[in-house]
């Protein structure tokens, strides 16, 4: 990623830096400044193009630009759920601190709430 990053998140409990831009997500470790190693599931959301993500204790959410919420847990960087309503983009994402909630809103003007845990649905759809 050479372009100035949208966004830059440090993920919890980890020497882990996360920078977000046009060209996709990038992990550097903090302690080096070294290049964390590659992972499947982050190249699919970079791949989607990412507008916004949200770090919580235990996961990290990119509001995509294909409208889609997904939703990565943050030790192994595997998918914890894809949640998708509109075609419309996703341009900002935040998690609850007290529960599995994670919030979505979309260039439509729509805004969605989804619960992570302990089910993978919708909670609210405005």
């Amino acid at each position: 990623m050479t372009e100035k990053p949208a966004k830059v998140v440090l993920v919890p409990d980890s020497m882990i830096i996360m920078l977000c831009g046009a060209s996709g997500i990038r992990l550097i470790l903090a302690n080096n400044c070294q290049d964390y190693a590659k992972n499947k599931a982050l190249e699919e959301a970079a791949f989607q193009g990412v507008n916004d993500v949200s770090v919580s204790a235990k996961y990290m959410s990119f509001a995509c630009k294909d409208g889609a919420v997904r939703v990565l847990q943050n030790v192994f960087y595997t998918t914890k759920a894809v949640f998708k309503k509109t075609e419309s983009p996703c341009v900002s994402v935040d998690f609850s601190p007290v529960n599995g909630l994670v919030a979505s809103a979309h260039a439509s003007g729509e805004v969605f709430i989804w619960e992570v845990e302990p089910q993978e649905r919708i909670i609210l759809q405005c």
